[in-house]
């Protein structure tokens, strides 16, 4: 089965009729964009699955663990390296193995779909996986939402709860900005532009009911929040940008109607994107100061300080950066 996702045309075997399906229908992308890379996407159960991994955790070098609570479960996805190899391990219910040119999953059915999403568990296998990929082949990946008005790219970058997510696809829904991502984007360097893949969309209760109007039965929780495709978003959509200013939001919980900005150095932006590193694996520290001080300089930087009135935010910024960007 051939995919082809803006960026990346990918070859898909799968031996489980419904993750194939749900893989397909997380990575296709309606505009099209010239693919440029072709990565090759193979997965299939195997009832040997824990021996592989005892074998990889004693052949390769622990990079970094990361622990995951999925409703009742807990379980740690640990990352390996081995000189161009790269593997994950999601518990015992899955073992990811990629190159730049090819990703092998290999899974445990029965612990799969035990806590099985249409949704995230494709993200996990495959898009995920490709945002590394990016990584390892020189790209900056950084944790960032972005959407696009008549100037170029807004892009909000912080950790989870600062609010990108909710000024981007507020934006996107309510004033007609165009949406790319809402968690990673992949700065080029050299074309001066950022992208992403059809990513995985997390609401809470609340912000789903606010962002998305109408009643939507079909979303299903994970981890806690509800989830969907990015697709599913009733917004216009596009793949690709011109970065011109770059937010870092902040909430202040206390305070119900806020809106403060302050322009920030260089330095400053550096040290805040640092503090929220998306990827396991990255490029070599030069290189990657390199990137990100290409995007910095080709962005207008602002801190944010907003309270907790979304619609109040909303407003306030859509003015903000018409007035930014009109300057």
């Amino acid at each position: 089965m051939n995919i082809e996702s803006g960026f990346w045309k990918i070859d898909l075997k799968c031996d489980n009729k419904v993750i194939c399906q749900d893989i397909i229908r997380q990575l296709s992308f309606e505009e099209k964009w010239k693919s440029t890379e072709a990565v090759k996407v193979t997965i299939y159960h195997d009832l040997q699955i824990n021996i592989k991994i005892d074998f990889l955790r004693k052949a390769s070098k622990l990079v970094l663990t990361n622990k995951i609570r999925v409703d009742n479960l807990d379980f740690v996805a640990e990352y390996y390296s081995d000189n161009e190899k790269y593997s994950i391990i999601y518990g015992t219910f899955a073992l990811v193995t990629f190159n730049i040119n090819e990703i092998r999953v290999i899974y445990n059915a029965t612990q799969l779909f035990d806590i099985y999403h249409p949704i995230y568990i494709p993200y996990l296998f495959c898009t995920s996986v490709l945002y590394e990929i990016c990584s390892i082949k020189k790209f900056l990946v950084i944790h960032a939402s972005c959407i696009v008005g008549a100037k170029g790219g807004i892009l909000f970058s912080g950790s989870k709860g600062s609010g990108k997510s909710t000024l981007a696809l507020g934006l996107a829904l309510s004033r007609k900005y165009r949406y790319i991502s809402d968690d990673k984007l992949i700065f080029n360097n050299n074309k001066g532009i950022v992208f992403a893949f059809p990513d995985v969309i997390r609401l809470s209760g609340d912000m789903r009911g606010h962002l998305l109007k109408e009643r939507r039965t079909s979303d299903k929780k994970f981890r806690g929040k509800y989830t969907l495709n990015s697709l599913e978003l009733p917004v216009e959509k596009i793949l690709i940008a011109s970065p011109r200013i770059l937010f870092f939001p902040h909430i202040d919980e206390k305070v119900e109607k806020k809106f403060d900005s302050e322009k920030i150095s260089s330095a400053q932006a550096l040290e805040r994107i640092l503090e929220h590193r998306i990827v396991a694996f990255e490029s070599d520290w030069e290189v990657f100061q390199e990137q990100i001080l290409s995007l910095i300089t080709s962005t207008s930087c602002f801190s944010l300080f907003m309270g907790t009135d979304v619609d109040y935010n909303l407003e306030r910024l859509d003015a903000f950066v018409n007035q930014t960007l009109g300057d």
